[in-house]
């Protein structure tokens, strides 16, 4: 049966299913309860280990029933990829949702993790362009068409070869 934290709504509310501040041992596990986010426009997770975790071992979980995992996305977290904590903001993807932390070989000394439900927003993360980018962070995919300004004030589309190369023209120097 589905688990929620109460019988009010949980939109706007810090999750109780799916927070922690109990420490893992070596490859331990704390899988949070399933809540219904059928209401939810986006969802906060925040997370802070001084241990990294297993790979993938932070695991966003999604279900239709509340009982069987029937999509689940993973990342790493911790101190091998330069940051202690790490935030997600993200959207829900089934009725149901938990998460799953598989810790790495270490003995935690720290572990917080929480969620807090959101009923309005997008959901997207503002980063300074300094912070550490890696193939672990989540990204938004975007298509775009791309233009540059001309000399003269107008703008052209930037073009690309049959093989996917950037048209580029050098003008004269000095």
């Amino acid at each position: 049966m589905p688990v929620q934290p109460a019988d009010a709504n949980i939109v706007g509310s810090v999750s109780i299913g799916n927070h922690t501040e109990q420490s893992l041992g070596p490859a331990g596990v704390y899988t949070g309860k399933f809540e219904n986010v059928k209401d939810v426009a986006f969802m906060t997770i925040t997370v802070a280990s001084d241990v990294e975790s297993a790979a993938a071992g932070l695991k966003f979980q999604w279900s239709m029933n509340g009982a069987d995992v029937d999509l689940e996305d993973g990342t790493k977290v911790g101190a091998s990829i330069g940051l202690p904590g790490r935030a997600f903001a993200i959207t829900p993807r089934a009725q149901f949702f938990r998460i799953r932390y598989v810790n790495g070989p270490t003995q935690q000394g720290l572990f917080r993790m929480g969620v807090v439900y959101h009923s309005s927003g997008t959901g997207l993360i503002s980063r300074p362009l300094g912070r550490v980018l890696t193939d672990e962070n989540f990204a938004q995919v975007v298509r775009a068409v791309l233009a540059a300004q001309r000399a003269d004030g107008t703008y052209v589309n930037l073009q690309a070869t049959d093989d996917g190369r950037l048209i580029v023209k050098v003008e004269g120097g000095p």
